[in-house]
């Protein structure tokens, strides 16, 4: 019995016929022409010949056919025509739904008569659903390196303009994230970067007088965590006065001079309405795009952005977001008799409590889970519902997570995980708080999807200061 194995060889080469066959000639190899390049090759001015060394042939042949096919692997699709396809899967994904529902109604109500091939066949198109959605989800993601460029440019500009030296340095250029949500990011990731030029970076001189280098540095990076992308953008530069911030909010009756703030909630005043620690308005900073609509914006696609930073050393500013908005695992939760949708990417955990485990911490409910202090937020109480299940002993308790906050949303039973296709409310709704959308069921039943981050901040926040001021 032979122990060797046949293979084929496909190469191009500027030899002719004759002179590779005698190259191989002390070999079991036997050489077929398929053809010759058309002239226009890129690497050679005289066409190569096409040839295939083959062990298994005894002859040599040759194939002179002349053949119009494109050697081209990819084609330009346009982004509406994906959508549509997304669409349509969202409503086979939907489709599947309700096949499942009325098969576990069936089994319920002990019909048998090819039940179980009808389950075999739906675990099938389980199967092949998840196939086609991963396919379209890889066909709509894109390189966030595609932002780098343009932001490279909006560094040169704006640097110039204010009179200051900066580098700008990227990393993880080939993280992929879909199409939509990198453009919905760009301008906001475009304004985040202004403001590092404009407020954070200073100019030579000063930096000078501060012992740095007198060109500043903002540094541009992604990478993947989880099922979400962080973009982070951090300079070098003066970092925020959180004195300076406590001020202005004084001044402007934000908060009273009783009123004790963690840093963490002076940060979050960056975010209000109109606010700004700047005396002076420049070309940058006059163009009426505060940081409040940089984190409305970031939201909207069911991301979070979170600051740190170091007075003298600079800041940083970290954008959440999630790899696709398409279609998302769910976990159906219901609290006062109403369903939402909690995206399954967010969702860390869910534990049953009883109430002799919550305590109370500066008038906020909170438990201790696992030698830490987690947060409780009543879904109920934060869409102002009359709860069925005052009285109960126990209760549910979703651990959710965004960016790096923790929050325990308290709701009255969990329904199990589905997949969603999120679609949006409209503009009428736009901006309601705590929800990204809505989702329809298997079941013909229209739900909201909760936006997490959105909860998170409303909670972890203290008091609600959104409200418009003079």
């Amino acid at each position: 019995m032979e122990s060797s194995i046949d293979f084929e060889i496909l190469y191009g080469s500027s030899k002719t016929l004759d002179e590779v066959t005698l190259l191989v000639s002390d070999t079991n190899a036997t050489v077929r022409l398929l053809g010759k390049a058309t002239s226009s090759s890129l690497f050679s001015t005289e066409a190569p010949d096409v040839l295939e060394l083959d062990e298994s042939l005894p002859n040599i042949q040759q194939d002179t056919s002349v053949t119009a096919k494109s050697m081209s692997r990819t084609v330009r699709v346009d982004i509406g025509k994906l959508d549509d396809l997304m669409n349509i899967v969202g409503e086979l994904v939907l489709s599947h739904s309700t096949i499942t529902d009325i098969i576990e109604k069936m089994r319920q109500a002990g019909y048998t008569g090819n039940l179980q091939d009808l389950q075999k066949a739906a675990k099938g198109l389980d199967r092949k659903l998840n196939e086609l959605q991963k396919g379209v989800m890889e066909i709509r993601m894109i390189p966030v390196g595609q932002l780098y460029d343009k932001m490279g440019r909006i560094v040169r500009k704006i640097s110039k303009e204010q009179g200051k030296k900066v580098d700008l340095k990227t990393f993880g250029a080939d993280t992929e994230l879909d199409k939509l949500i990198m453009e919905d990011i760009a301008d906001p990731l475009m304004h985040i970067i202004r403001n590092a030029i404009d407020h954070g970076i200073e100019t030579p001189a000063e930096r000078t007088a501060a012992g740095k280098g007198e060109r500043g540095l903002i540094k541009l990076s992604s990478y993947q965590k989880g099922n979400h992308v962080v973009i982070e953008v951090e300079d070098d530069g003066r970092g925020i006065d959180l004195e300076k911030v406590r001020k202005k909010a004084l001044g402007k009756g934000i908060i009273s001079p009783a009123e004790i703030l963690s840093d963490r909630e002076v940060i979050e005043l960056i975010f209000l309405p109109g606010f700004s620690t700047t005396e002076t308005v420049s070309e940058i900073s006059g163009r009426g795009v505060g940081m409040d609509v940089v984190k409305n914006n970031i939201a909207a696609v069911s991301g979070m952005v979170d600051v740190e930073t170091t007075l003298g050393r600079g800041s940083r500013m970290i954008i959440t977001l999630p790899i696709t908005l398409a279609i998302i695992k769910a976990l159906i939760i219901s609290t006062a008799g109403h369903f939402y949708a909690l995206p399954i990417t967010s969702v860390l955990e869910s534990i049953m409590l009883e109430k002799k485990d919550i305590l109370t911490v500066e008038r906020k409910e909170v438990v201790q889970l696992r030698e830490s202090t987690l947060p409780l937020l009543r879904l109920n109480s934060f869409f102002q519902l009359e709860s069925k299940c005052n009285d109960s002993d126990n209760f549910f308790v979703v651990v959710v997570g965004a960016a790096e906050k923790r929050l325990g949303i308290v709701v009255d039973d969990l329904l199990g995980q589905q997949d969603i296709v999120i679609k949006s409310l409209g503009t009428m709704f736009e901006g309601l708080l705590g929800v990204s959308g809505a989702a329809d069921l298997g079941d013909q039943r229209t739900i909201l999807v909760l936006d997490v981050s959105g909860i998170i901040h409303e909670a972890t926040r203290g008091e609600t200061r959104s409200e418009s001021y003079a």
